[in-house]
C-alpha cells in the first residue's frame, strides 16, 4: 500500500469512527475529503457516497442526502441490499422534506428489491403512512398488514402506531367496534402516558361520533393529563368545546373557545368558532335580562 493509499484508508476509519460517534459534520468533511481522492474509482467511488448520503441524512440536510444516493444509484456496481438502502433513505428523505409524491415513488421501488420482506417492514410501514395521509385508505391497509406480520412488542412504538392507523382506518369507514377493539389495545399495551393518550383520542373520536358528550369530556381530561403537550391539542380542545356547548356548561366553554381561538386562529374548526360565540353571546344578553 503506498503512501497516499494508507492516508484514504486512514480518513475512511477516521470517518466512520465520527459517524458511530454521532459527529456526523466530521464525518461530512472526512468523506468530502475522500471522495475528491478517488474520482476516478469507479468501484469505491459510490459506496463513498452511500456514506456521505447517511451522515447528511443524520444530519437533516436532506436535499444533500438525497442528491448523493441518487449519484450512487447510477453505478451498476451496487447490490440489491445497497440499491434498497439508497432508495429507502431517499424515501424517507422526501418524506422529511413532505414531499410524499416522490417520497412514494422511491419507497415502493425500494420494496421491489430482493432482500428478506421481514427486512422491509420500516418501509411498508412508511409506505402505508402516507397512504394514510393522503386518504388512500385501502392502499393503506394493505402496507399496514404486511408491516405487523414483521413487527413484535420489542418495537413497541411502531406497534402502537399501527393499530392506532388500523383504528382510524376502521372508524373512517364506520367499523366502530374494530375502531374501539384497536384504541383499547393501545391503552392496555402503551408503556406510558404520552401512548395510552394515543389511545384515548381515537376513543373520544368514537365518542363524539356516538354524540355521548359526558363521555367525551373524561376521555379529552384524560387525554389532557396524560400527555400535557399532546400532538393534537386542537382536536382535544374542540371536542371539548362542542361537548361544553352541548351540555350548556357555558363557562367551561368561555374558557376553552378563548383558548381554541386565540391559539388557533385559522384552525382546522374555524368554522365553528361563530357558533360558539353565538351561544356564549345568547348566554351573556340572557344574563342581562
Amino acid at each position: 500500500m503506498n503512501p497516499d493509499e494508507k492516508k484514504i484508508m486512514d480518513k475512511i476509519e477516521h470517518a466512520r469512527n465520527a459517524y458511530l460517534e454521532k459527529d456526523f459534520g466530521k464525518s461530512v468533511e472526512l468523506y468530502r475529503w475522500v471522495e475528491g481522492q478517488i474520482q476516478d474509482d469507479p468501484v469505491n467511488l459510490p459506496i463513498i457516497w452511500i456514506e456521505l448520503g447517511w451522515s447528511y441524512y443524520n444530519l437533516r440536510d436532506f436535499k444533500n442526502s438525497i442528491w448523493y444516493l441518487e449519484k450512487s444509484l447510477t453505478s451498476d456496481l451496487l447490490t440489491a441490499r445497497q440499491q434498497f438502502d439508497c432508495l429507502r433513505l431517499i424515501g424517507f428523505s422526501h418524506g422529511a422534506l413532505k414531499d410524499g409524491k416522490n417520497a412514494l415513488q422511491f419507497l415502493t421501488e425500494a420494496l421491489k428489491k430482493d432482500i428478506p420482506e421481514a427486512e422491509k417492514k420500516y418501509v411498508n410501514f412508511e409506505v402505508g403512512k402516507i397512504y394514510f395521509l393522503t386518504g388512500a385508505f385501502k392502499n393503506s391497509r394493505i402496507y399496514f398488514e404486511i408491516a405487523d406480520k414483521f413487527f413484535d412488542w420489542k418495537e413497541a412504538n411502531y406497534c402502537q402506531s399501527i393499530r392506532y392507523y388500523q383504528g382510524f382506518l376502521a372508524f373512517y369507514e364506520k367499523q366502530y367496534e374494530y375502531a374501539e377493539r384497536s384504541f383499547s389495545e393501545i391503552i392496555e399495551n402503551a408503556q406510558g402516558g404520552e401512548g395510552r393518550a394515543t389511545g384515548y383520542f381515537g376513543m373520544a373520536h368514537l365518542s363524539y361520533q356516538k354524540e355521548n358528550y359526558k363521555e367525551l369530556i373524561v376521555i379529552c381530561e384524560k387525554i389532557m393529563k396524560l400527555d400535557k403537550n399532546f400532538y393534537d391539542g386542537e382536536t382535544v380542545a374542540f371536542f371539548l368545546c362542542r361537548a361544553f356547548t352541548e351540555l350548556n356548561r357555558l363557562k367551561d366553554l368561555t374558557l376553552f373557545y378563548s383558548e381554541l381561538k386565540d391559539k388557533y386562529p385559522n384552525g382546522r374548526y374555524q368554522s365553528y368558532y361563530p357558533i360558539f360565540q353565538k351561544v356564549l353571546l345568547q348566554a351573556e344578553r340572557s344574563n342581562k335580562k
